[in-house]
């Protein structure tokens, strides 16, 4: 008996609000609000010679939470490093089959906890900046970065089972 359960979340945006405190060219922050995200959960299980299948696509909504650093160059160019932990929740899937002769059934419950790690780097430019006041007012920029979580795909082997139950985590790609 085999079974193989893969997650990937291939794109996700934040809306998100953020409170800091300044010292000297730094800014420290904290940040948080809302995420969201399509999760893509597929499933495959074999036992007893028959084999079910399950897949699920969709936007899902949930939290962010980070911590991040700005480092201020010049009047209008500063430097970002940041952090957000995103969680979408878990997204599940059922699926059964049976032999269509005997009663032998095979079910199959699977989920995975949509969560992972981003960490950016980046460059902002300060419309109208004033020396007296650095950090107030409006700013564009790119940033660049990575995600990780745990465990893309999950692979289980039973012994005498007749259904399969597991969880892993999403890695964002």
């Amino acid at each position: 008996m085999t079974g193989v359960q893969t997650c990937a979340l291939p794109i996700y945006g934040t809306v998100r609000g953020r409170a800091g405190v300044t010292t000297g060219n730094f800014l420290f922050y904290g940040t948080g609000g809302f995420a969201y995200g399509k999760v893509d959960l597929q499933s495959n299980f074999n036992a007893l010679a028959l084999s079910t299948s399950a897949q699920t696509s969709s936007i899902r909504s949930g939290w962010v939470i980070g911590a991040g650093l700005e480092y201020l160059m010049q009047t209008n160019v500063f430097l970002h490093l940041g952090y957000q932990y995103v969680d979408l929740g878990i997204a599940k899937l059922i699926s059964s089959t049976t032999d269509g002769f005997s009663s032998a059934i095979i079910s199959q419950t699977a989920s995975a906890q949509a969560a992972f790690h981003v960490a950016t780097i980046g460059l902002n430019w300060k419309f109208a900046p004033t020396a007296s006041k650095p950090w107030e007012g409006g700013y564009g920029g790119g940033h660049i970065g990575g995600a990780w979580g745990r465990s893309e795909e999950h692979t289980s082997e039973l012994q005498s089972h007749s259904f399969i139950s597991y969880a892993v985590f999403c890695l964002k790609k």
